[in-house]
């Protein structure tokens, strides 16, 4: 739209003729996947909020949280920067050095699992649950 707003200032100042929007037509193909992309991301927003993957739920909390705490600290054009340079040379290292990164991977891993378990055998199973309910059929 910005583009289509300042070609038609330049138009005017160049005393050239305006963009017809008849030229500007996209494949049918494209928009029924474009569509079908915004679905899927739509359908995926849905399943978290809604409660089905609830391991979904709270780590889009977890990272809603830690980019808030981020963003404190952080300009948004700097986090911005440090994203895009991440996205440039991460792939590039990760090639380089794959043994050592998935080795890393590994250890992390199987760490996270054994602090899952300890903290699911000293918090989770310590919350007292009652009797299952019965469900009354009349």
């Amino acid at each position: 739209m910005v583009t289509i707003c300042l070609w038609f200032r330049a138009a005017w100042l160049f005393n050239r003729n305006p963009p017809h929007f008849d030229e500007f037509t996209l494949p049918e193909s494209t928009c029924r996947s474009f569509f079908r992309n915004v679905n899927w991301v739509l359908m995926k927003f849905y399943d978290i909020s809604s409660g089905r993957d609830i391991r979904l739920f709270f780590l889009a909390i977890l990272t809603l949280w830690m980019l808030s705490i981020i963003g404190n600290y952080v300009d948004t054009l700097n986090l911005f920067y440090i994203v895009v340079l991440c996205f440039e040379t991460l792939p590039g290292l990760y090639e380089r050095h794959r043994n050592e990164v998935d080795n890393l991977a590994a250890k992390l891993y199987r760490d996270s699992q054994k602090l899952y378990i300890k903290f699911e055998h000293n918090v989770l199973n310590k919350i007292p649950r009652g009797p299952a309910k019965q469900n009354k059929y009349y």
